[in-house]
């Protein structure tokens, strides 16, 4: 079986921090501020700023700069407090709503994130602006579910900002999980056109041939990815799951099916979904009591997590080995897999990236 990356949606947090001049205490105290918030003393910054609202309070670039300042400081319902006054001061801020919108699709409040980005939208910001917008507000959008909207948004980004490869990237995403592999697979190449080392883009297009049945083009992509990325278990447990189980025989190859299982358990030791692979990989190689062990040692470990989808795929498995037949699996990401996570390697292990 194989598992597709977990969909880590990336956005542009807009850190807009002006410089004021003037010889007025409070300038002087915001340039000051501004100059901590910008060195990384963020500590400091908020003390600075704290000052200068005791002398103006109603000031919204010192919230929304303090807000900045609690945001790189991990503090995101402070931050959020802040960007919310300098608002209230200021309908017109335009970076506030866009940082306010990030938190909030953070923490999952995705309904606020896209008043936010609407918002920021009415606005009419600049064209940069705009394409960032958009772009948040898909990732919004898909974290909510709404792949048709969210590829509506990412297009919307892509008219302003043609060569942004995250954009194609996530788009592909989005056209993914509506079961539409043809324009997914569009999107990940023009994400490839633009960054070459684009190794995630390089695996998931991998995956995507391959539950295309598209075999060959699969195997290029997984040799690609593991050339950009080699310390991605997942990549040698996908490829190995295709070498060992593929439905079309001249695909095969149960030597380099065990050779990658066993590179993907050494960076990721005792992950069940690997340890499954590598019981296919055994049996593609006729070592049946190797695969058999392996697959009663990942039913173990599975017990304790109550994966119920997970447990009868590899149960099925185990059974065909048991009577000396090699596993063989069409490929289709299960609803399971969204949710399954990858564990970390165990303490004193390799990692991963």
């Amino acid at each position: 079986m194989i598992m597709k990356s977990s969909n880590v949606i990336v956005l542009c947090l807009i850190i807009t921090i002006p410089l004021l001049n003037g010889c007025s205490e409070e300038n002087y105290l915001i340039s000051r501020g501004n100059r901590e918030n910008r060195d990384g003393n963020y500590e400091s910054a908020i003390k600075i700023y704290d000052m200068a609202l005791e002398i103006n309070p109603r000031n919204a670039d010192i919230y929304y700069n303090r807000g900045v300042a609690w945001f790189k400081m991990g503090k995101l319902d402070n931050a959020i407090v802040d960007y919310t006054k300098a608002l209230e001061i200021n309908k017109e801020l335009i970076e506030a709503y866009i940082n306010r919108g990030f938190i909030w699709n953070s923490k999952g409040n995705y309904d606020f994130a896209l008043s936010d980005y609407t918002k920021a939208l009415q606005l009419n910001p600049n064209n940069s602006l705009k394409g960032r917008i958009y772009f948040n507000r898909a990732s919004t959008l898909f974290g909510k579910g709404d792949y048709e909207s969210a590829i509506d948004n990412y297009t919307e980004g892509i008219k302003i900002d043609t060569s942004n490869s995250e954009a194609y990237y996530f788009r592909a995403e989005a056209w993914y999980e509506k079961s539409n592999l043809d324009n997914a697979i569009s999107d990940y190449t023009k994400a490839i056109e633009f960054n070459s080392k684009y190794a995630q883009a390089v695996f998931n297009r991998a995956n995507t041939w391959h539950e295309k049945r598209d075999f060959a083009s699969a195997i290029k992509d997984y040799e690609k990815a593991i050339e950009l990325d080699p310390q991605n278990a997942l990549v040698y447990n996908n490829y190995s799951a295709l070498l060992s189980s593929c439905t079309d025989g001249k695909f095969r190859d149960g030597t380099k099916a065990l050779k990658l299982a066993l590179k993907a358990i050494e960076l990721r030791p005792g992950e069940v979904v690997f340890l499954g692979t590598l019981a296919a990989a055994y049996a593609e190689s006729g070592n049946f009591k190797e695969a058999v062990q392996t697959g009663e040692r990942a039913i173990t470990l599975l017990k304790k997590d109550n994966n119920e989808n997970l447990m009868n795929n590899l149960v099925s498995q185990l059974e065909s080995y048991k009577v000396g037949k090699p596993w063989r699996e069409d490929v289709k990401r299960k609803d399971w897999m969204r949710e399954y996570k990858i564990k970390e390697p165990q303490k004193g292990g390799k990692s991963g990236k």
